[in-house]
């Protein structure tokens, strides 16, 4: 829905909640309101920090995520007409405005082909991107001749962990070569369906830029491989003033409307996105390249992420943020 839906400009007043914990206190909230009607419906429930008064008839995004919820009831309920509601709860007054439509059977069919159609060339692109990373992930071999005293011991204790699900924590000597016997392990795991994505975090430069010589030369020897460079905000903005709403800064300014051209362009050319490639098709397509990068991570990313806060998992302070998909 997001992705199929979503325009206009980049609002913070949907991106500040609080924290995970405070969006759910407030849904269950207002599900509490409610008994029993005898009737089904399908409500989305939005919380902000921006007046409601802002919310016009409902926001295009908000109302598809509820339609498609209608939808999937709708059919699996044989039902030829059911109410939809969109509710948008202030976050500091806690102040409540619904909206409620009627939708019917042959209207939601409509919808819901009207967005497979939006979201097909994106769906078709990892499809194909999956096909060949699979492919390459199950012909690549350990990048150097030999492995290092103790390298095939780790590597070895990587893809265990990996494939019971447990923790690792390892403390190896300089030189050992930590950073391929880290990404290699798991990416192969990840070729076995083991693992869907692998996040490496580094607290330096220098570390970072490891890494991404470590994936570089796998790639060089056939892996095709999405590998996305998140860095911190303030170092990534082309602005100095670092301020995210459309009326001081032109690539939060209609964000929405450029990004799903922007992510095809992307993840169709590249493999290896680092900072300066995110910053070239960010000034491209004239798109803020934070948002382009956090963007890239949460379309690759499955279900499972998606409701995961992952952005609670990364202080400020941590400089670089990498993901490989």
């Amino acid at each position: 829905m997001e992705y199929a839906y979503r325009s206009g400009s980049i609002e913070p007043g949907f991106r500040t909640t609080a924290s995970l914990a405070e969006g759910t206190r407030i849904h269950q909230k207002v599900q509490k309101q409610y008994s029993e009607t005898g009737g089904l419906v399908v409500e989305e429930i939005k919380s902000t920090s921006e007046s409601l008064d802002k919310m016009g008839e409902g926001r295009p995004v908000h109302w598809a995520q509820a339609l498609m919820y209608a939808y999937m009831i709708s059919v699996e309920e044989n039902l030829p007409a059911i109410e939809v509601r969109l509710t948008y709860v202030q976050s500091g007054s806690e102040e409540q405005r619904s909206l409620n439509r009627t939708l019917y059977m042959e209207e939601l069919t409509a919808f819901a082909a009207e967005t497979v159609s939006r979201y097909a060339r994106y769906a078709e692109l990892l499809l194909r991107h999956n096909i060949r990373k699979d492919n390459s992930i199950r012909d690549l071999t350990f990048p150097f001749p030999s492995y290092r005293q103790g390298q095939r011991h780790f590597a070895g204790a990587v893809y265990k962990s990996v494939s019971e699900s447990v923790n690792l924590f390892a403390q190896a000597p300089t030189g050992i070569g930590k950073t391929i016997s880290t990404l290699f392990p798991v990416i192969k795991a990840m070729g076995e369906g083991q693992a869907r994505m692998l996040f490496y975090l580094t607290a330096k430069t220098v570390t970072r830029l490891a890494a991404e010589e470590a994936i570089s030369l796998l790639l060089s020897q056939g892996l095709w491989l999405h590998a996305i460079t998140i860095t911190a905000k303030e170092k990534a903005c082309f602005r100095e003033e670092g301020l995210c709403t459309k009326e001081y800064c032109p690539f939060a300014d209609g964000y929405y409307d450029r990004i799903n051209e922007a992510l095809l362009d992307l993840l169709g050319q590249e493999t290896l996105m680092t900072r300066d490639t995110i910053a070239r098709y960010a000034r491209k397509h004239s798109v803020c390249p934070f948002e382009l990068s956090d963007t890239g991570v949460i379309l690759l990313a499955d279900d499972r992420f998606l409701h995961h806060p992952y952005r609670q998992l990364m202080p400020e302070e941590w400089r670089h943020y990498r993901v490989w998909k």
